[in-house]
Order: C-alpha cells, then sequence, then structure tokens
C-alpha cells in the first residue's frame, strides 16, 4: 500500500487500535497515521503498525516522557498521531 500525503489540521489526534492489527483501521484513521509528521505508539502495537507507517516512534515508558514528546513536537509546529 503506498502512502499519500494529505492536508489534516495540525494539532494532537489520538487513535484508538483495537486489537492491534493495522488492517482494521477506519480509512480516516489509515489518512490521519499517513499525514502526521510523527507517530506515537504504545509497546504492545508497535511492531504490528512499524512496517506499515515509516514516521512511527516507540512510546516512551513513562507517561510524563510521553506527554513532554508530544508537546515538543506540538511546539515545532508537527502533526501528531497518538496511536493506543
Amino acid at each position: 500500500m503506498t502512502s499519500t500525503k494529505k492536508d489534516i489540521p495540525h494539532g494532537l489526534y489520538l487513535i484508538g487500535c483495537g486489537p492491534g492489527d493495522p488492517e482494521l483501521l477506519t480509512s480516516a484513521a489509515d489518512s490521519v497515521l499517513k499525514s502526521a509528521d510523527v507517530l506515537i505508539s504504545d509497546s504492545l502495537i508497535y511492531d504490528s503498525f512499524k512496517n506499515r507507517y515509516s514516521n512511527i516512534i516507540k512510546r516512551p515508558r513513562w507517561q510524563d516522557e510521553l506527554n513532554k514528546l508530544i508537546l515538543k513536537h506540538l511546539s515545532l509546529g508537527h502533526t501528531v498521531a497518538r496511536l493506543k
């Protein structure tokens, strides 16, 4: 599957990944994941998604580190998608 970058509003997107199967995502979620500058993933679903999306970052271990990472990227003007 080829990814095409679409314009989506800048900000933070929280995307539920259910059982962690990329094939079960909605087309809207897939569009956001392809368009976001940065994807931050739980370690539980990281392996399932790392081959599909090139902009994925494995989530830090602690919530405060995750929050800092999100804020850092938002302050740089990035669009961030958080896989949950």
